[in-house]
């Protein structure tokens, strides 16, 4: 686990469970939120307790890292949002030649 994380776990600042989930959400990964959509984690600011992300309507929108934690879901390279804005050539690619794993990729992303 990140020190800094630790530091917070230990300090009650966040559970274990949190910090876990905060793991998987270090700046450049992606992730979901239910009212605000699909973001970029930018940065984390643990010596004020916060997660500094970047979503199509709220750029630079400050999180409580616990709120953060409970909140966000992480999402693999492999998903279909994280390539389309990752590698935007290859989805148009797989668009002309293999729609058929385009549509399989976006069913796996979203669990069916």
């Amino acid at each position: 686990m990140d020190v800094e994380l630790e530091k917070l776990v230990e300090a009650g600042k966040l559970s274990t469970k949190s910090a876990g989930q905060l793991e998987k959400l270090k700046p450049g990964t992606f992730c979901l939120h239910k009212s605000w959509g699909f973001g970029r984690v930018r940065e984390w600011n643990l010596l004020l307790n916060q997660i500094v992300i970047d979503f199509a309507t709220k750029k630079s929108h400050s999180m409580q890292a616990q709120y953060a934690a409970e909140n966000l879901t992480p999402l693999a390279p492999e998903h279909f949002l994280v390539r389309k804005a990752t590698d935007l050539a290859s989805i148009k690619n797989l668009v002309r030649q293999n729609p058929v794993a385009l549509v399989q990729n976006i069913l796996e992303s979203l669990d069916g």
